[in-house]
């Protein structure tokens, strides 16, 4: 251990004898508290006399003596500074160093010789019993005397060290460091404390602290004074003072709370935590005022409750906002005490993050006047009591009583109910709250301001409020339940007189009146059964519902689906949903849509589950919107099977192409077949027969072609396959016709095959007997025209006509008994359609058809 000057300064001042050194010319240079209080001198009135002026003109009156020569010189005696002389021993010693030199005055006062007997043998008593070891060692390293306390400590008896070489005791190890340090004593310098391994007597060796100095004789150095301690118990206590201190510096470090010491706000020392809770590093934060870094506005609370610490009062929990690193204010609940750090006073601070709590009882705050809100705004009169005595009372209660809310508060909860009733309303609620059983429902007798009496229904039930039991008393006023029950009543009552004059209306009044009360019993009922089934839907449905305010803040999530995402309702309310599903561009942008005012329907995908969405706004009582909603349906399931379905429409749809490619292949096989038979025969009618089956054969293949080429195998776009159609008549006839021109006019619409296939034949017939027949004589040029259209009506149109030579005057088509005529009004027929021909000017036959 290391002394400092003002160590050796108070030990100085501390001593219990009088301690006076000199110079050379016995100028008092130094005199510590007990020589001050000795002489009834001040410090600086002490350093201005010499040490021979502190003697007393009076004779010694005590011969010197043997064992005082030893150690004091003869008595004598001093005056104080009033005058008053008092006998004393002193011992002087006289000390150097290279330059000066000095006299020290260990002085005693005393009476009479017995005194200094008792004296020299109480020091001897005190010598022998002191727990340190205090020895002489000769210039030769001898040791020449002891106390007793060396047996207590090592074991060896005084007579068993004495006249032994100190390093006969010491380990070797320490055997160099040992004779040096003698060696420098005999030098005449005096070493710091240290310590040698010394050895007991039971053979082992123990850690011993030794303090020395050169001990002279006439201004010479004749050997060393020491003193021994045993440390073992020493080192103990520091090694475990250096265990529990690690201990504890680990339990600071990872406490969950930030630590900062501090003195006079400069801050000494902080924990890691500070890195999670105000994102410093400790190293960032050391020797900075702690001022700096709690906002502005709570400085002077900080201030204040430092000086308050500081005058030694009790400063109770308090709040300040301390500022991160990077710039935000969290609020902090500060515990502080007055500790030593280093020898100093310090303040030591314990800082608790009470931020989330502190967001939690705002919300708990708003969710309060929620529902206080709601409370309100009920008819019904509700009231809070303990034991008897009014707590709270809504909005309803002030209305119908006709009071103050002061005039509520404090009152009995019988007080606003007639006589006799009280009895029974103390005699329920005692009831339910003994057998902890639903109370029955009461009708009494509510009394207002203005001694108005209404007939109210109260049910009871017990809450816990603020850590107590409270009654819960909910009254509504039955009033005109009531007057219509008596209305019944009296209806009823007079029956029997009015029985004969009004029975019929009587009993139709009645009935109705039952009907309407069971209506509304059932109206009643099914409003519960339909709150209960959207509860029940909400809970074990696949739905999530989850409401915001305008700030985005989560005030609602509820649902089933919350399951199957993995989502706690506990953890997200309070939560900004921008920073929840951040990531979820589809819901950000819906809330925002829905915040703006406007209803949105859309897909999202939380957590690899499809939700249907349905965003609405919320308005509040002025119209404004104050937040949206949002119910999710969960489609995953559905999604999946629709993706099934589409896989399975694909499977079929390939095979759908497959029969429609095969059904042309054998078409076309059948009209290759018509083809080469054709090649066989000369009749001319066999032939044309042939060239007309063959044309029919062909329009039902190209419609097969089309499905079989179209990626919408349920319809084909007909006006494509009208205008191949004709083009193949028209080509099967070149031969007969140089001059032909086809006029198509025709819109782009899809039909399904059904009509295809019937449409394509009477195009066919249509076409061919054109080409056949209507152009025995060249015009310039012969004309085909087709259209195909769909009116204002959504009827399809289709219209064939040609400039040839028209019907010959008188004929009845519809008499016509020719395949093609039956053809047509057959496939006409099939296609729930009516058709006309008629005869064009200047030329020409015209053929209309609308289905």
């Amino acid at each position: 251990m290391n002394f400092n000057l003002d160590c050796y300064k108070q030990i100085f001042n501390n001593l219990n004898e009088a301690i006076i050194i000199t110079d050379n010319s016995d100028n008092i240079i130094e005199a510590n508290n007990k020589a001050l209080e000795l002489y009834a001198y001040s410090y600086e009135e002490f350093k201005k006399i010499k040490f021979k002026d502190l003697e007393a003109d009076v004779s010694n009156n005590i011969e010197n003596l043997d064992i005082v020569k030893k150690k004091f010189e003869p008595i004598i005696y001093h005056k104080d500074k009033n005058n008053n002389n008092f006998s004393l021993l002193y011992s002087k010693s006289e000390v150097s160093d290279n330059d000066n030199s000095w006299i020290i005055y260990n002085i005693k006062k005393t009476d009479d010789y017995l005194e200094i007997s008792n004296y020299l043998e109480k020091y001897k008593i005190i010598f022998d019993n002191l727990r340190d070891v205090i020895y002489t060692i000769s210039e030769e390293g001898i040791i020449t005397s002891i106390n007793s306390a060396i047996e207590k400590i090592t074991g060896w008896h005084v007579n068993e060290t004495k006249g032994k070489h100190f390093t006969s005791f010491i380990h070797p190890s320490d055997l160099n460091c040992a004779i040096e340090i003698h060696y420098l004593i005999q030098k005449g310098i005096t070493p710091d404390v240290f310590e040698l391994n010394f050895l007991f007597k039971d053979g082992d060796y123990h850690s011993i602290e030794f303090t020395t100095v050169p001990m002279k004789k006439n201004n010479k150095i004749i050997g060393t004074l020491g003193v021994a301690r045993d440390i073992n118990e020493k080192k103990k206590i520091e090694n475990q003072l250096k265990e529990n201190e690690l201990k504890y510096r680990e339990l600071v470090k990872n406490l969950p709370n930030v630590v900062i010491v501090h003195t006079n706000g400069i801050i000494n020392f902080v924990n890691d935590t500070i890195f999670d809770v105000l994102e410093y590093l400790p190293e960032e934060i050391i020797d900075k005022n702690i001022y700096d870094i709690i906002e502005h506005q709570d400085i002077v609370v900080a201030k204040e409750n430092a000086l308050k610490r500081l005058s030694g009062q009790l400063v109770e929990p308090y709040e300040l906002k301390f500022i991160t690193k990077n710039g935000s204010i969290k609020t902090m609940e500060v515990r502080a005490s007055i500790i030593k750090f280093k020898d100093e006073l310090a303040t030591s601070c314990v800082l608790t993050d009470i931020s989330e709590r502190t967001e939690y009882e705002i919300n708990l705050k708003e969710k309060e006047l929620q529902y206080r809100s709601i409370l309100d705004s009920m008819p019904d009169i509700i009231f809070l009591d303990v034991d008897g005595k009014i707590i709270y009372a809504n909005a309803a209660a002030i209305d119908v009583i006709g009071v103050t809310l002061d005039n509520i508060i404090g009152k009995n909860l019988s007080d606003f109910f007639e006589d006799p009733e009280k009895v029974n309303l103390k005699k329920n609620i005692l009831k339910k709250k003994i057998t902890k059983k639903q109370a029955e429902i009461q009708e009494l007798i509510l009394k207002t301001d203005t001694e108005e009496f209404k007939d109210v229904q109260i049910r009871n039930s017990f809450i816990r409020f603020n850590k107590s039991e409270a009654n819960l008393t909910v009254v509504t006023d039955i009033t005109h339940k009531k007057r219509i029950e008596k209305e019944v009543m009296k209806i009823y009552d007079n029956l029997d007189f009015r029985v004969n004059e009004r029975t019929k209306d009587m009993l139709i009044m009645v009935i109705e009146l039952e009907n309407e009360i069971k209506r509304r019993i059932e109206v009643e009922s099914a409003l519960r059964a339909s709150e209960h089934r959207l509860k029940k839907v909400l809970e074990t449905g696949p739905l999530l519902m989850y409401a915001v305010d305008n700030s985005g803040t989560i005030q609602l999530l509820e649902g089933n689906s919350l399951k199957t995402i993995g989502l706690n309702s506990a953890d997200y309310l309070g939560k900004n949903i921008f920073d929840v599903f951040r990531k979820n561009k589809e819901i950000t942008n819906s809330v925002k849509r829905g915040l703006s005012g406007k209803d949105v329907h859309t897909i999202v995908d939380i957590e690899k589950v499809i939700y249907e969405s349905w965003y609405c706004p919320m308005y509040d009582n002025n119209g404004k919107i104050s937040g949206t909603t949002c119910v999710s349906l969960d489609i995953t399931e559905r999604i999946e099977s629709e993706e099934k379905i589409i896989d399975s429409l694909k499977e079929k749809e390939v095979l759908l192409k497959e029969i429609h490619h095969r059904v042309k292949n054998n078409l076309q096989i059948i009209h290759s077949l018509l083809n080469l038979q054709s090649n066989c025969i000369d009749d001319e009618n066999t032939l044309s027969l042939l060239m007309n089956a063959k044309n029919r054969v062909r329009s039902m293949v190209l419609i097969h072609e089309k499905l079989y080429q179209s990626k919408n195998l349920a319809s084909i776009k007909f006006n494509e396959y009208i205008n191949e159609l004709a083009h193949d008549l028209v080509n099967s006839y070149t031969s007969n016709l140089d001059n032909l021109k086809l006029n198509l006019e025709l819109e782009p619409i899809e039909i399904d095959i059904d009509m295809a296939i019937p449409c394509g034949l009477i195009i066919n017939e249509l076409v061919t007997n054109s080409l056949k027949y209507a152009f025995p004589i060249k015009t310039n040029p012969n004309t085909i025209s087709i259209k195909f259209f769909k009116d204002e009506k959504n009827k399809l149109n289709l219209s064939i006509a040609d400039n040839g030579i028209g019907l010959p005057k008188g004929i009845n088509v519809e008499k016509v008994n020719t395949l093609g005529m039956q053809l047509i009004t057959s496939l006409s027929n099939q296609l729930n359609g009516n058709y006309k021909f008629k005869n064009i000017k200047p030329s020409g036959t015209e053929f209309n058809l609308k289905f």
